[in-house]
Order: C-alpha cells, then structure tokens, then sequence
C-alpha cells in the first residue's frame, strides 16, 4: 500500500534538500507558456483595440525558455561539475542512462500518439488534408531526431526540447575539456566565454539578415530564436552559476544575503517586465536579436538568485510548497500542452473574437487543467520510468541547498 501511495503521490513531496524557490521559478514559466501560447493562437480574432504593450507582454510569454534554460544549466551543469571536482571525471554511461530515462519515454510516446492519430484521420480526410497530414507525419523525422530547433518537424513547441537534448550531448565532453584545468575560476571564465559565442553569431545573421533596421519575424525565428547555437547562451550561463555554487558556495551564500543581492533581484524583476512590455518579437531591431536573450537570462539569474534568500518575499513565494506538483509534472505537461490548449481553448472560450481581458481570465484555469490531464499522462509516461531511475541510481536532488 505505502509503494502504491508513494507512485501516486510522491509527486506533491519536495526532497528535503532540495532548492525549493527553483519549483515556483519553473511553475510561473510554465503558465507564462500557457498564456502566451493562448494568444498566438487567438492573435488575428483579438476584439479589442489593440495595444502594442500588451501584445508584446503576451507574445514575450516567450522569455519563459530563458529561465527554463537557465534552471536547466544551473541543476544539470551542477551535477556535473560536482562530480568532477569530487571525482576528477564523469560516468558518462551513468548520466546518459539517467537522461534517456527521464527524458525519452513521455517523449516518444506522444510523437507516437500524433503519429497513430494522424495517420487514421488521413484516411478518412479529403484528399488535399490527407496529402498536408502526409507532408506533415514525412517531417516527422525531425522530431524523432530531435532537429526541430534547425528544421521544422511536426511537434510545433518541440524546438525547446531539441535544444536541450543538443546541450546534454555536448555538456560533459565541455565540461571534462574545461576541467583538464584544474582552476575554478579559469572554468568560470570559460563557461561564461562560452556564454558570449550566441551573441557574436546573433550579431553576424543581424547584419546579414537586417531591411531597414531589422529582421522579419520568420527570420527571427529560424536563426534567432530556435537554433541551440543561439540559444546556448542561456543554457551555459546557468552551468557558470553552478560552478559558483559548487566551488564557492560560501561567497555565493555571502552574497545571498547581501543587500547587494535583494537590489539587483528586485531590478531583475522590474528588467523582465520592460523587456515583456518594449521588445517586439515580430519586427526584431538590433536589441532585441541580439541581446534582448542574453539581457533576459541575466534577469531571470539574478532573480533567481534573490529567491535562495529564504526571508525574502520573493524567495517564500517561490518556495511555496503548491509549486511542487506543479513543478514535477510541468515537463509532461509542456509535451500535450499545445495539443490540449486548442481543444481545451474552442470548448471554454470558443473559436471567434477575444479580448485581452479574456486571456488574462482563462490562461490560469485552463493552465491547471492542462497539468492535471498532465498528471495523468506523467503517471503513465513519466513516473514507471523514475521508479526505475530511483531504483537505479537512487533519489536526491541535483544540487542541495546551500547551508543558512
């Protein structure tokens, strides 16, 4: 009874020594996904007058990858780095089992539900869908082959996801090249080196790229916004702060409660709602292709910096334990995301016109229902496999918290 009771609920228990405020970070980008991608859906049956601010605020939905990104460099790249200063290498076989363990079955599973799916409605579909859904089941290959991020597959959202499965391939290999140096602060600046590399690439397509001061949207998006060469910045600098907190975890503890830290937290705050509100993704000038992701990694670094400080009202609301479901079943729940949200979107609001208001109102609710339907599916695709993995290789979190 108490196995039973663990496989279903386990997911509402935070591991005693895990970094809390990282599960309120992960759940906020989650539904900051939702509500952006409820409006892209609904961006040409807006009723409202529109309003620049407001639309750049719900298509900058978007700056969610960042942090995502960077909580995934700092928790993977941490793991590793750790290894490598407590054992001077890595079990390259071990992290690679533990990745495709937890990565690949919910993964798989739904390309192959798309897959079944679409392939029976071919059959009954007039003859020009039946040839649309045909071109789109021929691309997707490079869903399975994780290239989404380079080549569209038929998994719109699942760029993201090729972009990471492109950093856990290369990270270690970085990182036992980098340690052959055995100098921390050498291995920072390294990683922050390569940090800098999207930058230069972004600035080299802006110029090539560039009509009048900026680049199309289509653009944008193709060199931009989903090549893992573009997008590593965030990524890599998430590893550079596990570094930190690996090697210096008493300064970083210093700076922590520094006053220092509560100041540049709360401007963090206040620098992801400008770049939400100014940077406009569909008509992209110099700032924002080349340095609106890199500006907006540094934001949601320093935030999430001011959240480990346990007294601050940022770090206990983002510790709140209602963010640990939510949290563990966010990945599932990101894979059906977009598949639920359109049918869950005609069902509560319909199909035609839509106010601001009225994304404002339903993102939440529809959000939570999502993750519930995504509790489900993280129970059959998700959970089995973690049992396996904890049974393996036992359950404790990437990184612990630092010491008060």
């Amino acid at each position: 009874m108490s196995g039973l009771r663990s496989y279903f609920f386990d997911v509402f228990k935070a591991h005693p020594a895990e970094i809390l405020s990282l599960n309120g970070i992960r759940s906020v980008s989650f539904f900051m996904v939702i509500y952006s991608h409820l409006y892209r859906s609904y961006a040409t049956r807006i009723a409202s007058d529109e309003n620049q601010w407001i639309t750049n605020f719900l298509m900058n939905g978007s700056l969610c990858m960042d942090a995502f990104f960077v909580l995934s460099g700092f928790l993977i790249g941490g793991q590793l780095i750790r290894e490598i200063r407590d054992t001077q290498g890595i079990k390259l076989g071990k992290f690679f089992l533990k990745r495709v363990i937890r990565i690949f079955p919910p993964y798989y599973l739904f390309l192959l539900i798309q897959y079944l799916l679409l392939s029976n409605a071919a059959k009954s579909a007039p003859p020009e869908l039946a040839a649309q859904i045909a071109e789109g089941l021929d691309r997707m290959i490079y869903d399975w082959l994780y290239l989404t991020d380079y080549i569209h597959g038929i998994m719109i959202h699942g760029w993201s996801l090729s972009v990471e499965e492109k950093f856990y391939l290369t990270l270690p290999f970085l990182l036992l090249l980098i340690g052959r140096i055995q100098n921390p602060r050498f291995q920072i600046g390294a990683l922050m080196g390569l940090f800098t590399i999207p930058t230069i690439i972004r600035a080299v397509s802006f110029v090539l790229l560039a009509n009048d001061g900026t680049i199309s949207h289509e653009h944008y998006n193709q060199f931009v916004y989903y090549p893992y060469h573009s997008r590593m910045d965030s990524l890599f600098l998430g590893v550079a702060l596990a570094a930190v907190y690996v090697y210096y975890p008493d300064a970083l503890q210093e700076f922590i409660n520094s006053k220092k830290n509560q100041i540049l937290g709360r401007l963090a705050v206040a620098l992801i709602l400008l770049l939400m509100v100014i940077t406009d993704e569909t008509n992209a000038g110099i700032f924002t292709a080349i340095f609106r992701l890199p500006v907006s990694a540094f934001a949601w670094l320093a935030l999430i910096l001011l959240t480990f400080r346990k007294d601050s009202w940022l770090g206990k609301f983002f510790s709140l334990r209602i963010f640990v479901p939510i949290a563990r079943v966010s990945y599932c729940s990101y894979i059906i995301h977009l598949a639920l949200l359109g049918v869950l979107a005609r069902i509560f609001i319909g199909y035609e016109s839509i106010t601001y208001t009225q994304i404002f109102i339903w993102f939440i609710p529809l959000g939570a229902l999502i993750l519930s339907i995504g509790y489900l599916y993280y129970l059959f695709a998700e959970r089995p496999f973690l049992a396996l993995k904890e049974k393996a290789f036992g359950r404790k979190p990437a990184l612990n918290r630092l010491p008060s």
